[in-house]
């Protein structure tokens, strides 16, 4: 798992070369697309491969008496899911659509927000 941006461009890069199948060129430009705009806002995040050829974002953080809110991001070719959870249940999920190129819309920096 990586835990500054260098890290997380190197496992990016592994988890796409290992992929098998291998991950569509749309879900990899997404996928780079979006770790720029998280750059720009975030600190490192924790990355995975998605349950498809997909890229799971995640942050971890420290454990507190009440189960924290958090975001997993799933990056695919068209859309990014939003998995919200409360400790480690699944609350909702979101489904975003969104391509490489265009401007994020707000429910992704709202789900940042939490």
């Amino acid at each position: 798992m990586a835990d500054d941006w260098s890290s997380v461009e190197v496992e990016v890069d592994r988890i796409i070369a290992e992929s098998d199948p291998p991950f569509a060129a749309e879900t990899i430009a997404h996928a780079g697309d979006f770790l720029k705009y998280l750059r720009e806002r975030t600190a490192a995040p924790k990355v995975g491969r998605g349950y498809w050829p997909t890229l799971a974002i995640w942050w971890e953080y420290a454990a507190t008496a009440e189960p924290a809110t958090t975001a997993q991001f799933e990056v695919f070719a068209r859309k990014i899911e939003i998995y919200e959870f409360r400790g480690r249940h699944v609350e909702g999920i979101q489904e975003i659509p969104h391509v490489a190129g265009e401007p994020f819309p707000q429910e992704i920096e709202a789900a940042l927000l939490r």
